[in-house]
């Protein structure tokens, strides 16, 4: 995986645009040109697990939706599936057998923050997957977005958060 430095500006951002790498060629990122009308190009992604939890899903159809996505590999979707799985296992409630109380011997199934380790080991595996602007920077690849022909400016599943994201899913 890439150096996990500082986060370089946008090229829009540097004042200085002249300055060469070691071989003599401009030290500037590449745009990944994303145009939602033309995707004719890319991976099949797979179909996400329906049990999935709420926010596996959002994230799911965030990076299916992405410019990003246009690089996948059958090989990026089964990572990203494989960690999107582990994420909903994680934020489902997890049994737990009360200690104490009158209810001491019995599972319960409870809400359980995930541990750092795990959101430590998921976050690497995003990052490889460049679902993030500061991952993408690092690599020196920057999203030009094109807003679709209908002029809305609309590039993707319309919901900015949660609450709308399963409105989106789920009213039908």
């Amino acid at each position: 995986m890439g150096e996990r430095g500082p986060i370089g500006k946008r090229s829009e951002a540097r004042r200085r645009r002249n300055k060469t790498d070691s071989s003599g060629n401009p030290n500037e990122p590449d745009s990944l040109v994303y145009d939602p009308d033309e995707l004719e190009d890319r991976v099949d992604a797979p179909d996400p697990d329906p049990n999935w939890h709420i926010l596996a899903l959002m994230l799911y159809e965030r990076v299916k939706g992405s410019a990003v996505s246009l690089l996948y590999e059958p090989s990026d979707w089964g990572v990203l599936f494989v960690a999107l799985d582990q994420l909903s296992r994680n934020l489902q409630p997890q049994p737990i057998v009360v200690q104490s109380g009158p209810r001491a011997g019995e599972v319960v199934m409870v809400d359980v923050p995930m541990n750092g380790a795990t959101f430590g080991a998921l976050n690497k595996v995003f990052a490889s997957l460049m679902l993030t602007e500061g991952d993408r920077r690092r690599l020196k690849l920057e999203v030009e977005r094109r807003r679709g022909s209908s002029g809305t400016g609309e590039t993707g599943p319309t919901g900015d958060n949660v609450i709308d994201f399963r409105r989106e899913r789920f009213s039908s």
